[in-house]
């Protein structure tokens, strides 16, 4: 590895940002081979500290991030966009299980919209857009008719509109401020509308991958208790819950409080 993280990770989490709770700090190796501090908080909770700044996370997601998280395979991503369209159409149906009925749509995290445009496979959607920092997978995005937002949803401003339906896949253990990002997403859903948003469970994740529990481009580590309490102190309800076959995954459908 030859970037230096010592020039990311530089802002100090002095207490867990979920519930405010006291941690301390110990240093492991991640999976691309760089040094970092892990703090453990009682809430259930793991997360970087330091962590980054948001500029940096922009810059970084923006121009390293993909080319760290991806293995290549004769140039191809080793979870290619038909995946991802696997998945939000897997997605889609729940939430038409839940009740929802389409209309406009906002995919945090989005990427390509490959996501989006399997969950429009099962729930139709009027419109769709995409928040990201990738601006080449924007402009992806773009040539197959989604809107797009430039960004971390950290730095993005007060929504200006309202949505019916809100997905973030594979997102989540992204964040740098997950109550502020769960508050952003909570002021961005029309009344009436529908979240789907999933967590890889930190606990079980380590045990079956431990070589590869920690990444630099996961400032969180989720378990099921604390991503349940942060929902809860930023307004969501939780309206139905799976696990994928391993029980690795936890797939949510939540609604404002």
């Amino acid at each position: 590895a030859t970037l230096d993280v010592t020039e990311l990770l530089t802002v100090p989490v002095p207490a867990c940002p979920v519930c405010g709770g006291a941690n301390d700090a110990s240093q492991t190796i991640d999976r691309y081979g760089f040094r970092v501090q892990v703090s453990r908080c009682r809430c259930g909770l793991l997360y970087l500290n330091p962590r980054m700044t948001t500029s940096a996370a922009e810059a970084f997601y923006r121009d390293t991030y993909r080319a760290l998280a991806y293995e290549r395979y004769d140039g191809k991503a080793v979870e290619p966009p038909a995946s991802m369209r696997d998945r939000g159409r897997c997605a889609g149906e729940l939430l038409k299980r839940a009740g929802c009925r389409g209309g406009s749509l906002l995919d945090i995290g989005g990427g390509t919209g490959a996501f989006a445009r399997g969950v429009h496979e099962s729930v139709p959607c009027s419109s769709i857009t995409i928040l990201d920092p990738n601006d080449e997978e924007l402009k992806e995005a773009q040539r197959q008719g989604c809107g797009v937002m430039a960004g971390v949803i950290e730095a993005a401003p007060p929504p200006l509109t309202q949505y019916d339906c809100l997905v973030c896949a594979q997102t989540a253990d992204h964040w740098l401020g997950p109550l502020e990002a769960l508050r952003w997403m909570r002021a961005a859903l029309a009344p009436g509308g529908f979240l789907y948003i999933d967590i890889i469970d930190a606990s079980r994740w380590r045990r079956k991958y431990p070589l590869h529990a920690f990444k630099i481009d996961h400032p969180l580590y989720w378990t099921p208790d604390s991503f349940r309490q942060a929902l809860m102190r930023t307004g969501w309800h939780v309206v139905a819950k799976w696990q994928n076959f391993n029980r690795v995954r936890h797939l949510y459908i939540c609604q404002g409080a």
